[in-house]
């Protein structure tokens, strides 16, 4: 089996702090991602931010 190496995780939450964003929650919320060690890296609507998390090599 091949091994394979990841740079880092990214994951699209919600940002509860924006008005009604708490619709589809289902992908988790922004706080619980920084709190893991994940940094905002982009912003494609008000509610959805993208978050990284380098890992270690």
């Amino acid at each position: 089996m091949p091994a394979y190496t990841v740079a880092a995780l990214e994951a699209y939450p919600v940002d509860a702090s924006v008005p009604g964003a708490t619709r589809n929650a289902f992908s988790g919320y922004l706080s619980a991602f920084t709190a893991a060690g994940f940094h905002e890296v982009a912003r494609r609507t008000p509610a959805r931010p993208i978050v990284r998390r380098p890992l270690a090599p």
